[in-house]
């Protein structure tokens, strides 16, 4: 239930650079406007390119300059093969292809003055420039709180027009020039334009130099046209020491052309994510699964939940096997609640004609855990043996099951932080109370991320995890960014791939709540060595008792089966089919059946084999040669169960790890 590792959601002692994006004489693909350019990059891993990132949308421009960059790990040792694509975006979800750009990471560093420039190639026509400066990536995690507005600036639209003031701040890039970092919103017609305030990373404004030059420029746009009002130049270190807190905006040409006035400015000194990790922060997760009628009924082999008997995975399996699979690398107990929305449950503790939009997969309302990853694939299999498909596809109760959760623990004051990772087919049909929820969910420690299945229409998902923000129709904002959305597709079951896309928000997500919400790391918990694992165990009679200070252990997963231990008397194997050979740990003849699951009918009652309460190889290596030392006696088994795969809610295979080994 909680994530205690952060070894692969950052690495320090990498080598980072940060790539800047432009474009020059794009070919023009609208007929009563101008291109609205985006690039997408895709690396190159295995034989198939894998979608990385992609910039914003600029609106009517063939020579744009985007602000979104794409920070990248970089190892000289290997070719890292890149494709940029670029597209023009006509509306959600539709676009057309522009061209791409095929190179490797290795040209463009080693180009001349850190710039390197490409032809845009279509069906071998050449439909532009692609620009791509980079730059090594110095770590800083502070971030800087900025207010400009704009004094008596010059009209550059005519007698009959008026500016629309446009910010924009540049750091400058060596003999490359200036690459623009952030870009405020449009004000029409106003000449005394007051910029809404923005945050921004000292890495991203100067790469962490606080000496290095940053130019501001002021614009008109009207249209897809933009002309210069005037520009100024100041340093980080001088807008911190208040030397500089006025500029005059100077046009090239013509002078003087108004003031831009810094009305706010603060410099947040900001932890990083592993200093809340080291300080007890924990990450709790919570798995929702779509069973609405649009996925195809499971008996059919197209469905996304089809139930196949040959071994391949269904689109669920693969998404759930490829993301759960690295979150439960940092999950010490493996404890992972599991819903199901859009369906009618049929289970024998829980039945309904009535859709229900979150239902624990279990079938059982006090107890929604899984235990692992076989325990979560093992729910899922059986859920979709006990909950008829149906509809429509709503998020907000999932939601609001998510929030509560996140309002409990920050009202007890808990450490942990919450992701709600929801599988889904697509479309949704509750947007508005989707956004008004997440607008919630902002105040709470919780994240969201949504991993699509499928060939369906994201365009909503993709609203959802807009860069622009997420506003309601009233016009109220989200206090902060907390949804990532990841088409499944996009990897081509690369693991490695989705699951960076999966988790590279969470940390800025996690440590942009603690301070807005002004919760400082806490000091690193140190753990006094000599007090681990001082204490003993001892069998007799051939049957291992546990003495009373390792009562903990009982409710210990099995290492090898990352299942948790169910207590006796359950019906059958745990996910039908034959109940595993029984065995204590050596000695005496042991009973069948390790992990008994529940069975709606078929295979008679038994005992779970004594090496499930407690593996040897989950106690210190002392502990570990005392059982060795009065195993060695005997390696008899029990008599197999009989329950039948069709009869088990949980389905599979039983319990073949049960006690038949000795140690």
């Amino acid at each position: 239930m909680a994530l205690r590792s952060a070894q692969t959601l950052t690495m320090d002692d990498q080598e980072k650079v940060e790539l800047f994006i432009s474009c020059r004489k794009l070919k023009n693909m609208d007929y009563f406007s101008l291109t609205d350019p985006q690039v997408k990059l895709f690396i190159e891993k295995n034989g198939q390119f894998i979608f990385f990132d992609k910039t914003e949308m600029i609106s009517d421009n063939l020579n744009p300059n985007f602000t979104k960059s794409f920070i990248l790990d970089y190892y000289f040792e290997v070719k890292q093969k890149l494709k940029f694509e670029i597209i023009d975006i006509d509306g959600p979800n539709q676009s057309e292809f522009v061209g791409e750009v095929h190179t490797t990471l290795g040209e463009i560093i080693g180009s001349k003055n850190n710039t390197a420039i490409f032809d845009i190639i279509a069906k071998g026509n050449k439909t532009g420039k692609l620009v791509v400066t980079f730059e090594k990536v110095a770590r800083n995690a502070s971030s800087v709180f900025l207010e400009f507005n704009g004094h008596e600036l010059k009209n550059v639209e005519g007698l009959f027009g008026k500016s629309n003031p446009v910010l924009k701040l540049c750091r400058a890039a060596g003999d490359s020039g200036y690459v623009v970092v952030y870009e405020t919103e449009l004000i029409k017609k106003n000449l005394n334009p007051f910029w809404k305030a923005f945050e921004i990373k000292v890495q991203k404004l100067c790469n962490s130099d606080y000496y290095r030059p940053i130019k501001a420029e002021v614009y008109s746009r009207s249209g897809y046209k933009e002309t210069l009002i005037g520009e100024a130049q100041f340093t980080l270190s001088e807008l911190k020491d208040q030397e500089m807190r006025s500029f005059t905006l100077n046009h090239p040409k013509k002078g003087k052309h108004g003031t831009l006035k810094l009305s706010q400015f603060a410099i947040v000194e900001k932890p990083d994510f592993l200093d809340y990790l080291a300080g007890g922060v924990q990450l709790s997760v919570i798995l929702a699964i779509d069973f609405t009628g649009s996925n195809g009924h499971p008996r059919f082999d197209d469905s996304l939940h089809a139930i196949r008997y040959d071994g391949r995975l269904n689109e669920y399996q693969k998404a759930i096997y490829g993301v759960c699979d690295i979150l439960l690398n940092y999950d010490y107990d493996k404890k992972i609640p599991a819903y199901g929305f859009g369906g009618k449950p049929r289970f024998p503790a829980m039945s309904s004609n009535i859709v229900s939009h979150c239902f624990p997969m279990t079938g059982d309302p006090s107890n929604p855990w899984c235990f692992g990853l076989e325990g979560i694939m093992g729910t899922y299999a059986a859920a979709l043996q006990n909950v008829e498909l149906s509809g429509p596809t709503l998020f907000a109760p999932i939601l609001q099951q998510a929030m509560q959760i996140s309002q409990q623990n920050k009202m007890q004051g808990s450490n942990e932080y919450t992701i709600l990772l929801i599988i889904t087919d697509g479309e949704i049909h509750d947007m508005e109370p989707t956004i008004n929820c997440l607008i919630k969910s902002a105040e709470l420690p919780l994240s969201v991320i949504i991993i699509g299945v499928g060939g369906a229409d994201f365009a909503n998902m993709e609203i959802l995890d807009g860069d622009e923000g997420l506003t309601n129709s009233q016009g109220t904002k989200a206090q902060r960014d907390l949804v990532q959305f990841v088409p499944f597709r996009s990897f081509g079951g690369n693991q490695e791939e989705l699951a960076r896309r999966v988790l590279e928000e969470v940390p800025d997500q996690l440590v942009e709540y603690m301070t807005k919400v002004g919760i400082k790391p806490r000091p690193a918990e140190r753990v006094d060595m000599s007090k681990v694992f001082n204490k003993q165990a001892t069998l007799i009679d051939h049957n291992m008792v546990v003495q009373e200070e390792y009562k903990q252990f009982e409710a210990m997963p099995d290492i090898r089966t990352s299942q948790h231990v169910r207590p006796p008397n359950f019906q059958g194997g745990p996910i039908g089919g034959l109940p595993g050979q029984g065995g204590p740990i050596g000695g005496l003849p042991g009973q069948v059946g390790p992990i008994g699951g529940l069975q709606v009918q078929g295979g008679p009652q038994q005992q779970p084999g004594i090496s499930q309460i407690l593996r040897t190889d989950t106690l210190p290596q002392n502990v570990q040669l005392n059982f060795q030392q009065q195993g060695n006696q005997s390696m008899n088994y029990g008599q197999p169960g009989y329950g039948a795969p069709q009869n088990g809610p949980y389905g599979g295979q039983g319990g073949y790890y049960g006690g038949s080994q000795h140690f």
